[in-house]
């Protein structure tokens, strides 16, 4: 996210934005805090009274929040551009969630 460039961290100035690392842990950026599990990020949540989080990332972060109950809503994105190869939106064993439709 952070090689995204100076602009798109700027329009995240008021957002605080954490990052899951395994071997970054510091930012030049006040808004950006990196942590390594999800128990220092329910930690950072809790330290910061967070309680309402949008979650970007692949299928190794969804699958982690999916299995730890911690997804109230998923929104995907689409675009009109087809792949026949890519990254999998969640990953591992079989996982099966029953989930409701919002809108289109």
């Amino acid at each position: 996210m952070i090689s995204w460039g100076e602009d798109y961290i700027n329009d995240l100035k008021d957002i605080t934005v954490i990052i899951f690392s395994k071997t970054q842990n510091s930012s030049n950026y006040k808004n950006v805090i990196y942590v390594n599990s999800l128990e220092e990020f329910k930690k950072v949540c809790k330290e910061k009274n967070l309680n309402k989080i949008f979650v970007s990332g692949g299928a190794h972060t969804n699958t982690l929040f999916l299995e730890n109950n911690l997804v109230n809503r998923i929104i995907i994105n689409y675009n009109p551009y087809l792949l026949t190869k890519g990254i999998n939106l969640f990953e591992g064993k079989y996982l099966e969630k029953e989930l409701q439709l919002e809108k289109v």
